[in-house]
């Protein structure tokens, strides 16, 4: 599983989330991988992202486990980290 988790720099939502993104990550031994979305427009138009913040979670195999644009009660993605595992 991997957390994609795309923001931008002036986007206060995402800074004000990715804290709790990143303590997900840890505490659940997820690997996370932070884009800027001003910075890598392909991955933007390749995970379809329309607005910041978003969170995917992807499984192994690519799928997609979890997908959030917005601010959203962290414990949503714990669920599904759990449900996965």
């Amino acid at each position: 599983m991997t957390i994609l988790y795309f923001s931008t720099p002036s986007c206060q939502p995402c800074k004000n989330l990715f804290p709790y993104i990143q303590e997900i990550s840890l505490n659940k031994g997820v690997p996370l991988q932070k884009i800027d979305a001003t910075q890598d427009p392909s991955l933007v138009v390749q995970y379809q992202v329309t607005g910041v913040p978003t969170v995917i979670l992807l499984g192994d195999n690519g799928n997609t486990l979890f997908r959030h644009t917005g601010i959203f009660p962290k414990v949503k993605l714990e669920i599904s980290i759990d449900s996965a595992k």
